[in-house]
């Protein structure tokens, strides 16, 4: 049976975070590797380059936003219905 592992998201994870925290120019693959816990050889295995990683990063991330997205501005959800979706709050009748 293959291993599963999670160091891909956690490469991804990492280097969400430390670009928002620092920017893309002073992130470098080791300190993404350093904070998701990963050896170099497994960024590499995963992906060819760091601009590689930043865009499946942020491809991942605006997959999970998108769905909250959907949500919040469906045309099926009543304008009223919608702003209290974005507040947080449940819609009462």
């Amino acid at each position: 049976m293959p291993r599963t592992s999670d160091v891909e998201e956690r490469l991804m994870n990492a280097a969400m975070d430390l670009i928002w925290e620092n920017s893309y120019g002073s992130t470098s693959v080791d300190a993404i590797c350093e904070k998701a816990g990963a050896k170099k050889g497994s960024f590499y295995h995963f992906f060819e380059s760091k601009s590689e990683l930043a865009v499946k990063a942020l491809e991942a991330d605006w997959q999970r936003k998108k769905v909250r997205m959907d949500e919040i501005f469906s045309a099926s959800v009543p304008p009223l219905a919608s702003h209290r979706v974005r507040l947080g709050r449940r819609a009462v009748d």
